[in-house]
């Protein structure tokens, strides 16, 4: 019994991680790790960013994801430090000594950051991996391994149903006597 609610909250767990995720991923939100000390200590290298959709106004002080070339694929995460009159974007990270040398156009944002947490980064990295996923399955088979060698269902867990049924076999219902006299008659 207590095997299948533990099993039960696990699931339970992880489908409610997931449908929370693809909610906010259907819903323009995004994740991002970082990679590098720039905005330390905003954000620091292994961080999980989580960013809200582009929105159409942005203000100085603002930290967002953004591509800062059309052909860059890799995302920067910067805080605003200004914004000019034609409505091109200069930013800076917060360990930065200087601005950065680009300007970012409003359509280059791929979000603005609402909440960081801490080495969570690491994780999803590692998880993006084959030797991650691998390990994380054989991590959980270990463990269901553990859980049957420590915790072994008990023959009287069975219900009267599951018990072996043969000669001699105890049926749901019978009493010692009853038992003795079909003893008796065999």
């Amino acid at each position: 019994m207590a095997r299948r609610i533990v099993w039960t909250m696990v699931i339970l767990a992880i489908l409610g991680v997931s449908a929370a995720g693809a909610v906010l991923h259907a819903e323009g939100y995004g994740m991002y790790v970082i990679h590098t000390g720039s905005m330390t200590p905003t954000y620091r290298p292994g961080d999980l960013v989580i960013d809200r959709p582009p929105q159409q106004h942005y203000r100085p002080g603002e930290v967002i994801t953004f591509l800062h070339t059309d052909r860059a694929a890799d995302v920067v995460t910067h805080r605003i430090t200004e914004i000019t009159p034609a409505g091109l974007i200069h930013t800076k990270g917060d360990a930065n000594s200087t601005a950065d040398v680009w300007e970012i156009r409003p359509e280059q944002v791929q979000g603005s950051a609402i909440l960081g947490a801490r080495r969570v980064g690491y994780f999803l990295v590692f998880l993006k991996q084959p030797a991650g996923i691998l390990s994380i399955a054989s991590a959980v088979f270990g463990l269901l391994l553990l859980w049957t060698l420590f915790f072994p269902q008990r023959p009287d867990q069975h219900g009267p149903d599951k018990r072996p049924a043969g000669r001699g076999a105890h049926r749901a219902g019978d009493d010692r006597a009853t038992r003795q006299l079909r003893l008796t008659r065999a």
